[in-house]
């Protein structure tokens, strides 16, 4: 069974990115049609670009994978090559950790 968040993660990514383009086509258009202050318009730029990419890079792909003896968690960002699980556990011990927690809450 596999569980993972990339489709989700992909369309926020991509519509941080087109906030982007459209950020850069305002500042285009609004320093040649606009009357607005530079340092009112720059202002609104920098805002618009910070705040979209510091939500890219807060992105985080997740994904959980539970094969016949393995649990695997793993997370990486949308953009970097490297895929390596975070948390790699076997089965049993999950089983037995559920069954020992069980009983302790049970007492």
């Amino acid at each position: 069974m596999k569980v993972n968040n990339r489709k989700e993660i992909a369309i926020a990514m991509y519509g941080f990115f087109f906030l982007l383009i459209l950020d850069i086509f305002f500042l285009v258009f609004a320093t040649k049609f606009l009357i607005l202050d530079k340092a009112t318009l720059y202002g609104i730029f920098r805002i618009v670009f910070v705040f979209s990419i510091w939500r890219i890079t807060l992105l985080k792909t997740f994904s959980l994978e539970v094969s016949e003896h393995i649990l695997y968690v793993k997370y990486r960002h949308p953009l970097s090559a490297n895929h390596h699980p975070v948390l790699e556990v076997p089965l049993q011990k999950v089983m037995f950790y559920k069954i020992e927690r069980g009983i302790m809450n049970y007492i």
